[in-house]
């Protein structure tokens, strides 16, 4: 199930960035996709977003998609800058610190929200792929502390995979909140400091669902900081 998960979020990263397209959304059953959701602007006919998503699912990934499960939304620019003053509770990263050793690597990931921070850890091989799980493992510890008990994340695994000139970090996570289990993935492109770029994609797919979980109480003139 995540690894359907990651391949709609490398779907999703490409579709938009395409011209007209605020948001999509795919139902996926195993390796068909059943339906595709997009929030479109005025600035294209719906027939020709349709044929555009076809062309870059095509041209980038060899994925062949049926016009009729292609639905297509189009809000006014108001109507999008008014989803987008919505407030949202976003985690914000503080910092990021790796200790390196001969044969192991310590990654230290904190985070904040209304004033107050929490740090996590985790340890793994000094290697790439490894450091990497590092920093997406720290990341999670850090934001479960945010979270009352019933609700945990996760981490189960991250991709680096290329698109365009660069990069895309995937990583996949498991929300387990009230004994149901909800799989979520997050992406980022690769920036200059490749261990941020794997934090942002840890956050960005907790981000999207963070908003409906029970934080403890975070308010600034209860909280203390903490390094």
């Amino acid at each position: 199930m995540v690894r359907e998960e990651t391949a709609s979020a490398e779907w999703k990263a490409l579709l938009k960035r395409l011209p007209g397209i605020l948001n999509v959304e795919f139902v996926v059953d195993g390796e068909e996709i059943r339906e595709l959701h997009i929030l479109a602007n005025h600035t294209r006919a719906p027939k020709q977003i349709v044929r555009d998503v076809q062309s870059a699912l095509r041209a980038q990934f060899s994925v062949e998609i049926d016009h009729r499960v292609i639905s297509v939304a189009q809000i006014t620019d108001a109507d999008a800058d008014a989803l987008n003053a919505i407030p949202e509770r976003r985690l914000i990263c503080e910092r990021l610190a790796l200790s390196t050793g001969r044969d192991h690597v310590l990654a230290q990931v904190t985070l904040s929200y209304k004033g107050r921070s929490y740090s996590g850890t985790a340890e793994d091989n000094p290697a790439e792929p490894d450091r990497q799980c590092a920093i997406a493992c720290a990341t999670t510890a850090a934001m479960n502390q945010f979270l009352r008990p019933e609700n945990r994340f996760l981490f189960r695994e991250i991709k680096t995979v290329p698109f365009g000139d660069g990069r895309v970090f995937l990583v996949g996570l498991q929300l387990k909140r009230s004994g149901v289990s909800t799989p979520c993935v997050g992406a980022c492109f690769e920036g200059e400091d490749a261990g941020l770029s794997v934090v942002m994609a840890t956050l960005d797919g907790v981000n999207r669902i963070i908003s409906k979980l029970d934080f403890f109480s975070v308010e600034p003139d209860s909280a203390e900081p903490t390094g």
